[in-house]
């Protein structure tokens, strides 16, 4: 009904676009980063376990190699028993001559035999060997119900002579008839292998430990003495350990409880199995170091992008805020705060066109106030003005439509483009404007107490034909001459003409 509104900043499609477009951005790097940071976290992990994975392949061959020379040692042993069976072999020099090839490997603590009862027959330990009988002894039981030539690990054992524990190798001696005959036993220390574990675990958080095929810890660094010789045994050990020559895990140590990250593999085909294991918070620690810089950064990025961005958002709002407010003041009349003639002109052309498109009728009002340059030179200019901004707030009230349009047309001259608005509708609307002026009382002449502002309307109504001839200016030209009719005919009045067609618009 009136001149378009501005455009709040708030409310702005481009703003709010630019400003949700700002909040995207600055939401999304951060988390982009943070995206980032944890794929390096996974990969950091995996990378872990292939290490631990691969440490152990290298400490298994160390494993592989001592048993290697155990076996050797007792198959030696074996051979030289076997030659000697049916005789009396001086059993001192063989100790001796034993205790001599020790010393040359000097992995393998002692050497010894067992006969088939169990009774200490031979060994490299002249002084106190380990056993003077192993018929209670699990490897003893294990051995004499079997058969074969392969080695296998017994419980560790505390030493008697220095209080450390050892870990039994022990193999089948088998006489020609096949009959069981005995037992081979050497003995290793579970701190030679925790020794050699110790260059390898620089990495903080590392752990190894060696294990025989049952689970049992037979070493282990960082030494935990109270453990050796605990079994593991368990689902784990069965499904995922046991069927594979090597491989990874994550689980908490069935000895000490903590999470590590564990790669194992088996030391050739002896029943021994190498761990090694990290924890994910030393592998993480340099990692998290990394994401606390990396996230400060990125938030710190974040925000000087949003600082910047509503700053410049602000000075665009701004921008297209006067924009606006200078459109809207260039299409206002500064005086009544009314359309003025450059909008009037712009809404009677885009109204004509709809009219004709839709067929619909389009009406006309031209207002003129009644002897307006008496009132100016009555009451003087300011008065004038004042008078002037009174019938157009008059005017605006009087149109009750959203689509009705009032403009000030020029000096003391308003005109109303009423849309969809036949003759008579348009007489009614002509009507109620001219009662309204009325009913503001504005004196004209001071003698004359009567004597109030009045106005003269002209009006004229178009409806398009089928062909669309035609223009706007007509229908401006029809309603002129109904204005100059009505103040011909005595003023304070309104008239109309008739509806106009292509024919009498032209």
């Amino acid at each position: 009904m009136q001149s378009k509104q501005v455009v709040s900043r708030g409310t702005d499609p481009l703003v709010v676009g630019l400003r949700v477009f700002v909040c995207v951005v600055c939401v999304a790097f951060p988390l982009l980063v943070l995206a980032y940071e944890f794929n390096v976290r996974d990969s950091t992990l995996g990378k872990a376990e292939e290490g631990a994975q691969l440490t152990a392949q290298a400490l298994s061959q160390h494993a592989n190699d001592t048993l290697e020379t155990i076996d050797v040692v007792l198959t030696g042993l074996a051979e030289t028993l076997d030659a000697a069976d049916g005789g009396s072999p001086d059993i001192w020099a063989l100790g001796q001559s034993l205790a001599a090839q020790l010393r040359q490997a000097p992995r393998i603590r002692s050497v010894a035999a067992f006969d088939q009862s169990g009774k200490l027959k031979l060994s490299s330990d002249l002084q106190v060997p380990d056993w003077y009988d192993v018929s209670k002894t699990d490897f003893f039981a294990q051995l004499r119900d079997g058969y074969g030539t392969d080695i296998v690990f017994g419980r560790p054992i505390e030493s008697a002579g220095d209080g450390r524990w050892i870990l039994p190798v022990a193999r089948r001696l088998t006489r020609r008839d096949g009959s069981f005959g005995g037992v081979l036993v050497a003995t290793v220390r579970s701190a030679y292998f925790a020794d050699f574990y110790k260059v390898f675990a620089r990495q903080p958080g590392l752990i190894v430990s060696l294990f025989s095929g049952d689970g049992t810890l037979l070493a282990r660094y960082p030494t935990i003495p109270g453990d050796i010789g605990r079994s593991v045994m368990d689902d784990v050990w069965r499904t995922q350990v046991l069927p594979q020559t090597s491989g990874t895990l994550r689980l908490n140590s069935p000895i000490d409880g903590v999470e590590r990250l564990w790669g194992f593999s088996h030391a050739g085909s002896f029943p021994a199995i190498v761990f090694t294991g990290v924890t994910p918070s030393s592998v993480l620690s340099h990692w998290l170091r990394e994401l606390v810089v990396g996230m400060a950064i990125s938030v710190a990025i974040a925000g000087l992008l949003a600082y910047c961005g509503f700053r410049l958002i602000d000075q665009v709002a701004e921008a297209r805020s006067s924009e606006k407010r200078y459109s809207v003041l260039a299409g206002e009349d500064a005086l009544t705060r009314l359309s003025n003639r450059r909008s009037f002109d712009e809404e009677l052309r885009a109204s004509w066109e709809r009219a004709g498109n839709l067929q619909r009728p389009l009406s006309l009002l031209l207002i003129d106030v009644d002897h307006f340059k008496l009132f100016n030179d009555t009451h003087g200019h300011q008065a004038g003005d004042a008078c002037l901004q009174a019938l157009g707030e008059a005017f605006r009230r009087c149109l009750q439509r959203p689509a009705d349009f009032v403009a000030r047309y020029g000096g003391e001259e308003f005109a109303v483009i009423l849309p969809d608005t036949g003759e008579f509708s348009a007489r009614v609307v002509a009507e109620r404007i001219r009662f309204a002026v009325l009913e503001l009382r504005l004196q004209r002449e001071p003698v004359d107490r009567q004597a109030y502002v009045t106005v003269s309307i002209g009006g004229a109504t178009w409806r398009a034909d089928s062909d669309g001839h035609g223009s706007a200016s007509d229908l401006v030209a029809a309603a002129d001459q109904a204005l100059y009719r009505a103040k011909r005919l005595g003023r304070n009045r309104s008239e109309m003409v008739r509806t106009l067609t292509v024919e009498s618009a032209a």
